[in-house]
């Protein structure tokens, strides 16, 4: 837990640092091959300041066989799990507590860490819009436990589309038939390129709002896969990624593997702009003829994907012989 905990801390770290330098800039961010519709709206991004938003990550650490851990990547803009990692403990907690189960860090509940951070952003009693992809039922799952947790710690809260909010001289707005009002506060689970795939009318002001947001759209540098390949020049301008670059496999642009023919088992496919593990060549986790539409979609489009080295990973091994790795 000691280790995780330091990891985590240090790869935030250089994570944000990495971010706001990219963003002030920009032609660092030719690398990245953001989508087009995104390329005009980050430069509106210049008034971005680190202190007057919640800034949430996930990362993905694996056990490997080598020992230690490796990270995958980051879910930098809109992570989920957020009631998994604040129920999952307390259910652990109940099972497991013999006296010694606590340890150091005692019971962690997520959500208590989320609701301090944004309490410390947003005036106490203030309107907060949950913007999420209302088609989904598993989004809307964690915005009604996000927007219980925030109701009973005062917060009015409203629950809508990307199209349900206009931004006007750097504030924003709920146009929610019967909720229009002034927003205080903004918690984004869509996506920032779906947010612009949505085209939103009044949406652009949100690129430079001032309004407190979990998460702002500064976190799309570090959310596409191709992050790694602007480490280099970070490094070059002071940025330090030494602990990405202890943690993360070798990533390399999916090209030059494809004209390497390295091992198939050796790199794994990712698109660079992928979510919740759409479209990764791990032969072992692909269903029918999957595995082949990827390889093929990757040499069609070697610019849409990079490679990463695969991770090894160690398995938790269950009495019938069933085995499962952990992320």
């Amino acid at each position: 837990a000691e280790e995780l905990t330091d990891y985590t801390r240090k790869l935030a770290k250089e994570t944000m640092e990495a971010e706001e330098f990219i963003n002030d800039n920009l032609h660092l961010a030719k690398t990245l091959k953001l989508p087009r519709r995104l390329k005009n709206e980050i430069k509106s991004m210049s008034n971005y300041e680190r202190d007057k938003h919640v800034r949430l990550m996930r990362f993905d650490f694996h056990p490997i066989k080598e020992g230690g851990f490796a990270v995958s990547e980051v879910n930098s803009d809109v992570p989920g799990g957020h009631g998994e990692a604040s129920i999952m403990p307390a259910i652990a907690k109940e099972i497991l507590d013999d006296g010694k189960a606590q340890g150091k860090y005692g019971y962690i509940d997520f959500s208590d860490y989320l609701i301090e951070a944004i309490s410390k952003k947003v005036k106490p009693q203030g309107t907060i819009f949950l913007n999420y992809c209302t088609c989904y039922s598993d989004d809307r799952q964690v915005m009604e436990f996000v927007g219980d947790r925030l109701a009973a710690n005062g917060y009015k809260i409203l629950k809508g589309a990307a199209d349900h909010i206009a931004f006007k001289a750097g504030k924003a707005y709920s146009i929610l038939d019967g909720n229009e009002c002034e927003l205080d506060g903004i918690f984004r689970y869509t996506p920032v390129e779906w947010v612009m795939d949505i085209k939103p009318k009044r949406w652009q002001g949100y690129f430079n709002t001032k309004v407190p947001a979990c998460n702002h759209p500064v976190s799309l540098y570090a959310q596409t896969k191709r992050f790694p390949f602007v480490w280099k020049m970070l490094e070059d301008n002071g940025v330090s990624m030494d602990t990405w670059k202890m943690l993360m496999p070798k990533t390399k642009e999916a090209k030059e593997v494809l004209m390497h023919k390295y091992p198939e088992d050796e790199y794994v496919y990712k698109p660079a702009y992928g979510r919740v593990g759409e479209r990764i060549s791990i032969k072992e986790a692909c269903k029918g003829n999957e595995y082949k539409k990827i390889l093929k979609d990757v040499r069609r489009h070697p610019k849409r994907y990079m490679a990463q080295e695969r991770v090894n990973s160690v398995p938790l091994e269950t009495e019938n012989g069933e085995k499962y790795h952990v992320c």
